[in-house]
């Protein structure tokens, strides 16, 4: 179903897609547009269930076919480019469905837009507006800590989050790892990947086999985090440092553009301009607000 909550502002709530979406031409509301948007949703879940056995395959088992659906390959894409052959390509399900309904809604006519599925942000807007984040700390909570207003100043269009406590399992320890990238989808895969990097060896920890969790889990044989209480400060810093080192190779290969690493009371940024851009939340807010300068609170569904 579409829920329109305001003028080029609607909740979409189909399967297991919930989505925000944000539309207008220059400065129009899109309505029409995003009322179809169903029915594109739908097509791509036909299109994954068809091919879901080959989703939940490691990437380096997989080869690009030109006979796979779309969606499929995007997902693909974007976690090669992560650069762990482990992935799946149901890393980057949640950012793919984003870019995919963005690039529908470019085709349609806007020049202001935010998709915000569970998280996983494609956006897009003129020159002279602005999208704030707010950035989680801790994904099983509410509350946004710092923020960070994005202009067209190279972070590309995509945005996502990962780590312990969100809708996804990690193997690592992180809080909350958020990745800007040139899509949604890439941003996705990397988020995953660096969340999973943030693990340590360390008895506190406790990790069990994926599939025990969720049976149907792409994760099959993989242990992943379902507690880190009781940690000392330093294994934390640990974790921040490890998950950073990856995202610097990334952010050097031009894979993504910036990653904001939390875990327990330490967090960490790269690039330095974008550490730089970091701001605290003064009056914490989660979700959408005004259109200029709407603020987002990124979650996790990878």
């Amino acid at each position: 179903m579409v829920h329109f909550i305001g003028p080029g502002k609607c909740y979409l709530d189909y399967g297991p897609v919930q989505m925000y979406i944000t539309a207008f031409a220059h400065r129009k509301p899109l309505h029409e547009e995003l009322k179809a948007v169903k029915n594109l949703v739908h097509d791509l879940l036909e299109d994954l269930s068809s091919c879901l056995d080959q989703a939940k395959l490691p990437a380096g088992k997989l080869d690009y076919e030109d006979n796979r659906p779309c969606i499929l390959k995007a997902m693909l894409k974007a976690v090669k480019a992560a650069g762990d052959p482990s992935l799946t390509p149901m890393a980057a399900v949640a950012g793919a469905f984003s870019d995919a309904v963005a690039a529908y809604l470019l085709k349609k006519g806007a020049t202001y837009l935010i998709v915000n599925n569970g998280g996983d942000i494609a956006y897009y807007h003129d020159q002279d507006q602005s999208l704030k984040i707010g950035l989680k700390p801790d994904l099983s909570k509410e509350t946004c800590s710092h923020f960070l207003t994005l202009k067209n100043a190279g972070y590309g269009r995509g945005i996502a989050t990962s780590g312990l406590g969100g809708r996804g399992f990690t193997m690592g320890i992180a809080s909350s790892v958020t990745i800007l990238g040139p899509d949604s989808a890439t941003a996705d895969a990397c988020a995953t990947l660096i969340a999973n990097k943030t693990t340590v060896n360390d008895p506190a920890v406790i990790k069990v086999p994926a599939e025990i969790m969720e049976p149907q889990t792409d994760l099959i044989g993989k242990a992943v985090t379902v507690e880190c209480a009781n940690l000392k400060p330093e294994r934390y810093l640990e974790a921040v440092e490890s998950g950073i080192g990856r995202a610097k190779v990334l952010t050097g290969q031009g894979t993504i553009y910036g990653a904001i690493v939390f875990a327990g009371p330490y967090f960490s940024a790269t690039p330095q301009a974008l550490a730089d851009a970091i701001e605290p939340q003064i009056e914490p807010e989660t979700g959408p607000s005004s259109r200029e300068g709407e603020q987002h609170c990124p979650n996790t569904m990878s």
